[in-house]
Order: C-alpha cells, then structure tokens, then sequence
C-alpha cells in the first residue's frame, strides 16, 4: 500500500493538548488509511481496498473561531474487476452523530448517484476521532452541490428557467464540475432539459460558494448585462438569479463557438487558418474586442473590488521576496528587481478607477466578429483605463516576446487591437498604457521562475521577458504618464 506524504498544517494557536492530538491524527496519511481502509469498508456493498490517502489540513478563521478541524482526503480506492479510482471526503472535527440527522435529506438524493458508488453511505461519522466524513459531492459548506447533481437538481434549477416560466418541466439535469475547492468554492457546467418540443436544452452554469459573495456577484453582473443591452458590441453571458439560501448563483452559459480562440491558436502554432478565414477577418475580432472593452469601461457600473497600481506593484513585490526567498541573486533575479524598481519610479500619483473586467484576453471571449461575448467576470473590479488593454495586449504577445521573430501575424494583432483601443478611448495616454503592459510582462517573468529549473528554454524566455518590458518602460519614461482628466485620488 502507498500513503501520501503531504504533512499537515499546525493546529491553531489556542488548541488544547486534546485537540493538538487529535489534530495530528487526523492529518497523518498512514493513520487514516488505516481508519478509512475500516470505515469505508463498512459503507459499501461490494468489498474495496483504499491503497492510498492524502491528507489536507486546512485553516480558517471561521474553523478556528469555531474549535473545528477541516481536512480533505483524496482517497484512492481498489474495486474487484474495475480498477482504481480517487474519492474526495470532506472531515470536520470535533462532531457528534448528530450531523448524519442534519445530512439525511442530502444524503437521500445522492442515492444512486454515479459519483458515489459504489458507496450506500455517503456520510460516516467516526466516533474515535469525533470525525464527520462527507463523500463529494456532500459538501458542509456547499449545500447545493449534493442537491443540484442528485435527484433534487430540476427542482432547485426551475425557478430561474424562463421555460418553466412559460410553463415547461425541467425533465433531466446533466452537470460537469468545472472547478472545486472544497469547503469553499465550485463550478458546475449544467445541460437542463425540458418538456415540450418548443424548449430545446439549456446550458447554464452555477457557481457555489461558501459565503455571500456571490450575491454581489450576481447584483454586478445584473448591471453590467443591463448595460451592455444598449451597447453596440459588448456582449456578456445573462445572470439568472441568486439563492442566498443556497449561496448559488445561476448564470446563461454564452452561445456559439469560441472561434477567435482557435484562430489566434492556429497563428501561433504556425497552423493554417481554417477554410474562408484569413488574417483580416480575425483582425476584425480583434477590433470587435476593442470596442467592447471601450464600451465596458464606458458602461458606468461601480464594482465592489478596486485594483490600482499600487496593489499591481505590492503583489509583484510578494512574488520577488519569494523568489529571493529560493534562489540566489543571480542575473535572472536582479533583472526582475531592475523591472520593479523602475515600475516604482514610474507609478501615477492617482488613478481613475473604471470598470474593467480583470483578465481581459482572447481566451476569454465566444465568437467572431460578428458577436463576441466576453466570459468569465470573476474578476469584474475597478481599474486603471490600461489595466484590461495591457493584459490583452501582452496575452497577443506572448509568441512574439517568448521568441522574437516569431509570429509576426500576433504582433500585428497586437498593433491592430492597440491602435483602436487607443482610438475609442483617447483619454488612455499611450504612456501609461505601456506602463500597465510592462506590469503585466514584469508578472509573467515572475511567474516563469517557477519553471525556470524544469525547463532548458525558461531562462532565455525570462531575459526576453525582461527585455520587453524594458522597452515598455522605456516607452512610458518618453511619453510621460499623465494623469486622466478628472482622475480621483486612490488611497
């Protein structure tokens, strides 16, 4: 048998010597593959194996303040004649039995449900360690994950359906997890089908969090979608409503095929484009995109979340002193801490902060030219007028800068897309914008470090990196970086 080997967390500081123990039991891999070995043999009508477990403490706050203990266990199970396969449990302790009562109607609807077999208890409480373990997709903080992909799911979905409204049935619900962070956040990409020949299948996705943000989650992007009805080219997918119960947002999955993706794919990978598409119609996206970042940044929506230069500069400066932290200072180094000590020298005195969407880039878009949804607002915040056009930027880039001379077709996107952004919005000084570009190749060349020691090619692309955003830097030293007219102070 294999155990995992990633060693705990230290218990929190107000633990007693009770707790520091069990805390250490709970943690250790060899210990509770022994515990589960037992206990899910118990929970199953067939006999398995559990061969392997990786133990993951966590620590928050709210567990703290609580007394509790969170761990997941990544569990990897044997059956006769199917292989193996990894479980995820969910533990938290101290608790009694009593939770199984709270849990039963959850429990109840996962019955039957292909991720849990061949489990018949999705939920075990084991008394020795006050330990409550919960089969994904049963989830303490994330009630409605076990009720929207068990039995429950058509029921919870139709009150945001504009087909039941107009009275079809939610007949079957077809879910893939997307992202998952247990104990605090997922993604389900959901297919709902209905009754009736007038309501073909709707794809839509819910997004499950361990606290109330997705409320103003789901208020922001409302007011972005209204906004964006009377704009020409900004598209954005539809919010359907918010369970505050639940903490579930529900949102319209965007129509159409990602084309700008593949297509920006092909140049790069020196692949032909495909049939009736040249560089012309994608530079057309390109402008597309443009446009609708300008008229983002012109919708006047007021996110919650603000990003500002200073923030920019603070994270680049956490991800230098762990770079420090781990290797010498070598020339790869001193160039990262040149680029920072240059952006500090350059940093505006204030900023007008403007809706932006956080990640602007190809990869976040659906269509063509014809009409482009930009996903993916996760980041929705305020920003700097160059914050989104500078992430675009450096993402078309990307080939250009790793290998100079390669993908000239990017660089001429890059170009297009520049040109007309500064065009729409000529309160943007062409300075500034080359600031926030060198913010964004200055995080790239951070990030690459990482890779540095797997890959013979990291350290030149790093220098290349560092080159490029030199050149921005020198840009936005020659053409100074006024201040917007009307820009507001930022604290």
């Amino acid at each position: 048998m294999s155990q995992g080997t990633r060693g705990p967390k230290g218990p929190p500081p107000t633990a007693s010597a009770r707790e520091i123990e069990l805390f250490r039991r709970l943690g250790d891999p060899a210990h509770m593959l022994e515990v589960l070995q037992r206990e899910l043999g118990r929970a199953t009508e067939e006999p398995i194996r559990v061969t392997r477990v990786k133990t993951k403490l966590r620590r928050t706050r709210a567990a703290d303040q609580a007394g509790r203990l969170e761990v997941v266990y990544r569990v990897l199970v044997e059956r006769r004649g199917q292989g193996e396969r990894e479980y995820v449990l969910l533990g938290t302790a101290p608790e009694t039995a009593e939770f199984l009562r709270v849990e039963e109607g959850r429990c109840r609807a996962l019955r039957g449900h292909p991720a849990v077999a061949p489990f018949r208890e999705v939920a075990v409480h084991v008394g020795e360690l006050e330990l409550a373990l919960r089969l994904f997709p049963l989830d303490p903080a994330l009630p409605a994950l076990a009720e929207l992909t068990g039995s429950g799911g058509a029921a919870l979905l139709s009150p945001y359906m504009r087909e039941c409204r107009a009275g079809a049935t939610v007949e079957r619900v077809e879910w893939e997890l997307r992202h998952y962070k247990p104990f605090k956040r997922a993604v389900l990409r959901i297919t709902a089908s209905f009754s009736g020949p007038n309501a073909p299948p709707r794809p839509l996705y819910a997004k499950l969090f361990h606290d109330d943000r997705g409320s103003k989650f789901h208020a922001e992007l409302a007011a972005l979608s209204s906004a964006a009805r009377g704009a020409r080219s900004l598209r954005v997918p539809e919010s359907l409503g918010y369970d505050a119960e639940r903490r579930m947002f529900l949102m319209s999955e965007a129509a159409g095929p990602g084309h700008l993706i593949e297509w920006i794919k092909c140049l790069e990978k020196h692949r032909p484009l495909p049939a009736g598409v040249d560089l012309a119609r994608v530079e057309r996206c390109v402008v597309v995109a443009a446009e609708s970042l300008a008229e983002l940044q012109r919708s006047g929506i007021r996110p919650s979340r603000a990003r500002t230069f200073r923030s920019a500069l603070a994270a680049l400066e956490r991800d230098l002193d762990a770079l420090r932290a781990k290797l010498p200072r070598n020339e790869l180094v001193r160039s990262a801490e040149e680029l920072l000590a240059r952006l500090e020298a350059l940093a505006p005195s204030e900023e007008e902060l403007l809706p932006a969407h956080g990640g602007f880039r190809h990869k976040q878009t659906v269509g063509d030219e014809g009409s482009l949804t930009v996903i993916d607002w996760d980041g929705l915040c305020r920003g700097d007028s160059a914050l989104d056009p500078a992430t675009f930027l450096a993402r078309l880039r990307q080939e250009p800068v790793r290998d100079p001379g390669n993908a000239p077709e990017m660089a001429r996107l890059a170009e297009t897309f520049r040109r007309e952004f500064l065009a729409r919005r000529p309160a943007v000084s062409p300075g500034r914008l080359a600031l926030y570009e060198a913010v964004v190749l200055t995080e790239r060349l951070l990030r690459s470090f990482r890779r540095a020691t797997r890959d013979g090619e990291m350290p030149r692309r790093i220098r290349n990196l560092a080159a490029a955003a030199r050149e921005m830097l020198d840009l936005a030293g020659a053409r100074p970086v006024e201040d917007p007219p009307g820009s507001k102070a930022v604290a």
